[in-house]
């Protein structure tokens, strides 16, 4: 082997192992996912407003969006806990107004909603609601409410979504809760500068942003 030959080859493996060296000190976040069991309510809650999902409707109690909406958080500037009541009040008002006069066979109003970024808001105060057990879930078809459901607290590194899902695994509701463009929590309204931070976030609040 010539001289210029075993420089080659030197340079070569200095280059794999400052590439490995590199690729070893570079921190990874990996996707993971924390499963929750929910218990819903299993008698429709009178007087009730009902959300068309996938393959479902979830029945929601109109005396709890009332209360939510008129909780008297009008102050987003404060703490943390008041900007996640702030934005729980406008979100419960939005819900209410797409109240429609029609009612579904259970006598539960219908909620008419517009997927857009707007009424895409409204479904976190539907899924607070549903973690919290103050939510009915009915499957198409059938005139009784669930049982039990699950929800999937599922994160990576770029994204963190709640999918809610039926016993047998089958999904119906399902949002994006934060992204790591701007490492922004949607569901709560905060800036995060850490992704797992994020992630931990999202799944241990509750109760309109309330931490547990």
């Amino acid at each position: 082997m010539t001289r210029h030959n075993m420089a080659s080859v030197v340079f070569m493996v200095l280059a794999i192992l400052l590439s490995m060296a590199a690729r070893a000190d570079k921190p990874t976040l990996q996707a993971h996912s924390a499963y929750q069991t929910i218990v819903p309510l299993t008698v429709v809650p009178y007087p009730c407003v009902s959300v068309a999902a996938t393959g479902a409707r979830i029945l929601l109690a109109k005396d709890d969006l009332v209360a939510l909406s008129t909780s008297g958080a009008q102050d987003s500037s404060q703490s943390d806990k008041q900007r996640m009541a702030f934005l729980a009040v406008g979100r419960a008002s939005r819900l209410l107004s797409k109240v429609t006069p029609t009612q579904d066979d259970l006598g539960c109003a219908v909620i008419s909603l517009d997927i857009s970024m707007e009424d895409r808001d409204t479904l976190f105060v539907i899924s607070e609601l549903l973690e919290e057990g103050k939510a009915a879930v009915v499957r198409e078809g059938r005139r009784t409410p669930e049982l039990k459901i699950f929800v999937d607290h599922a994160s990576s590194s770029i994204m963190g979504s709640e999918n809610f899902r039926f016993a047998d695994g089958t999904p119906f509701l399902s949002l994006t809760t934060w992204v790591s463009e701007a490492t922004i929590n949607i569901k709560h309204g905060l800036v995060i500068n850490d992704l797992a931070n994020a992630a931990a976030q999202v799944r241990h609040t509750s109760s309109m942003g309330v931490p547990r």
